[in-house]
């Protein structure tokens, strides 16, 4: 079994296995609002809703229901462990979504662009720095309720701040928290790590950096700066939640004959999140839909006969377990594979010799067969999974669009010249380099002895290269110790994963590679010195312009994975899910992240 940080749970494998932004970012140097904070909000029936013009209404027309609506029908394959967006693990690909159609965020993530959009929030302001955040919400997304008898979506009421700071409440709270990984996103609004460790979630004297100044206006107090707080936002365990509902109905609030829902789609009451569920579009939904789908029927459905029947098949989409791909039918269906936010490198030691080199780091790095990982290795035993040429996954806020066309996962010549460059053509006079692996399962001692296999055919190193294989304990704490006695060295390069826990670029450099000076709780102890990437990881995290962000992410992943790359890991592949569609069905995302139905198009016949 590979090797994954304290949030990467044992089924990780089996679940992976079976922003451009439109940002209204308006930096503001004043004190900002001096209303009194409210814990609690009033109730519902005396809320006084503001209206700045005609548009604001309380209560919108429905868009009428076209007369024929477009249905379809999909296969996830697995059912969601939760409807609840607090309890969604990072990898339960059906339950996020579910979550991503059915509840509305205070911003949304376009997986494939990686801008982040405002949702739920009208604009956001800086009050000062990047450390103090308020939100405006719009007026016009609704909780909403499918009626049981006539099956029509109505409205509860509007959405409020106070729903805002409910949900940031619950998130913070640590029955929630134990689950979020390594470095969960929350953490960064003050107070929120407190209030987690406090037992049963109880924290009297913890002052909780979130208040409602009124019904549409929300403040944010960070522990720091961060402009990582937008990707945070997006989050599922930051989506708002009806503190009434949940109040009334229980740990049962989510079940489809009770749950409220506020995104682009409803929940049809006679659904059964365990086997088969019926989506609606939302018609008080006010966001532009750019897709043409009314009626989602969406089953978790193992049966392979309904899927080798394609294209007669039951479904128009379907999630396909990496095993069963090869007995898809040939011909008309489209295939693809979208990337999860769960990446395996190679840790390299700094402190190992030759490894504290940049040009045989650089060398190995650009001699990985990653493609070959993929097609064989993986597939044998049944992970879906795409090559990796950077530690972050497609989906990711903070980085470019993802082209696979423009990547070039092996270049051996580029490798043999990295290494000559080092002194140590065709590895002469090099050390032997011990790569340590989990000794839990077959998978690992197949990766490794692909990976060396190709690093002595690449670099002519017969003998070169020695396996090590190691209870995952023991190498966790070799990694996160090492070794301060000169004759017991820790390994030279280690195999590691890692799960995103918030969906930013900076989790997955700053938190990974930063130096420990400067970054001390970064994952990787690789006693790294400080440099200019750590400058440039730093300024980051204030940077203003969403595609001033981009543009230093883009150039970090060059300095770190690029023909001159520093190379502090290896990144060998990113986990994804295989899904075969109709081609008759444009389907939304391409590369990465959750599937929005509201932006699937079914072309309409002439």
């Amino acid at each position: 079994m590979t090797l994954f940080h304290r949030s990467w749970v044992a089924a990780a494998l089996l679940v992976v296995a079976a922003l451009v932004t439109a940002t209204c970012l308006a930096a503001c140097q004043s004190a900002g609002p001096t209303e009194a904070s409210v814990t609690t909000p009033p109730p519902i029936s005396t809320m006084s809703w503001p209206t700045a013009a005609p548009a604001d209404n309380l209560e919108p027309a429905a868009t009428a229901v076209p007369p024929e609506p477009v249905a379809i029908a999909i296969n996830l394959w697995n059912a969601p462990q939760t409807l609840n967006p607090q309890e969604v693990a990072v990898l339960d690909a059906s339950a996020n979504d579910l979550v991503d159609n059915l509840y509305a965020g205070l911003v949304s993530l376009d997986p494939d662009t990686g801008a982040i959009q405002p949702e739920l929030a009208l604009r956001w302001e800086l009050l000062g720095d990047a450390s103090r955040w308020q939100i405006i919400l719009r007026n016009d997304i609704y909780w909403v309720a499918v009626n049981p008898d006539t099956g029509e979506p109505e409205i509860v009421r509007p959405i409020t701040a106070y729903d805002v700071v409910f949900a940031v409440q619950q998130a913070c709270n640590s029955e929630a928290t134990g689950a979020m990984g390594y470095q969960p996103g929350v953490f960064l609004i003050e107070g929120c790590r407190d209030l987690s460790s406090q037992v049963g979630g109880v924290g009297d004297n913890i002052d909780l950096g979130v208040r409602a100044i009124d019904y549409r206006t929300v403040e944010f107090n960070l522990v720091t700066q961060s402009m990582t707080f937008l990707s945070v936002l997006a989050m599922p365990v930051l989506r708002p939640l009806p503190q009434e509902l949940l109040e009334d109905a229980g740990e049962n609030w989510t079940q489809p004959e009770n749950i409220w829902t506020s995104g682009p789609f409803v929940i049809q009451p006679d659904s059964l999140l365990d086997s088969a569920l019926t989506l609606q579009a939302n018609p008080f939904w006010p966001l532009e839909r750019s897709g043409n789908v009314d009626i989602i029927r969406i089953a978790f459905d193992s049966h392979m006969d309904n899927l080798v029947s394609w294209p007669d098949s039951l479904y128009d989409l379907a999630v396909v377990p990496q095993d069963l791909v090869s007995l898809l039918p040939a011909g008309d269906l489209t295939y693809r594979r979208l990337a999860q936010p769960a990446t395996m490198f190679l840790a390299l030691s700094y402190d190992t010799y030759p490894l504290s080199i940049a040009g045989v780091r650089r060398a190995l790095g650009l001699a990985v067969d990653r493609e070959t990982l993929v097609d064989t290795v993986l597939a044998r035993h049944a992970i879906t999974a795409i090559p990796a040429l950077s530690l972050i996954p497609p989906g990711t806020a903070g980085t470019s669009p993802y082209d696979p066309s423009e990547l070039v996962y092996y270049d051996p010549d580029a490798a043999r010249d990295a290494l000559a460059r080092a002194g140590f053509a065709n590895c002469r006079g090099m050390p032997i380099l011990t790569l340590l692996v989990d000794d839990s399962t077959q998978l690992a001692n197949d990766l490794a002895y692909e990976l060396v296999g190709t690093w002595v055919r690449t670099l002519n190193c017969p003998g070169q290269f020695r396996i090590e294989q190691q209870p995952l304990f023991d190498v966790l704490t070799m990694l996160q110790t090492p070794s301060s006695e000169p004759e017991s060295p820790r390994p030279g390069m280690i195999f590691l994963g890692w799960q995103g826990d918030y969906p930013d670029a900076f989790h997955w450099m700053g938190d990974i590679l930063g130096c420990r000076e400067r970054f001390p709780e970064s994952y990787l102890n690789q006693r790294r010195p400080c440099g200019l990437l750590d400058s440039t990881l730093s300024e980051t995290l204030t940077l203003l312009s969403p595609a001033a962000r981009v543009l230093a992410f883009d150039e970090l992943e060059d300095d770190l994975f690029g023909a001159y790359g520093e190379f502090p890991v290896i990144p060998l592949y990113h986990f994804a899910r295989a899904v075969v569609f109709s081609p008759k069905l444009e389907v939304y995302p391409l590369y990465g992240g959750s599937l929005r139905f509201d932006r699937w198009r079914v072309a309409q016949e002439p």
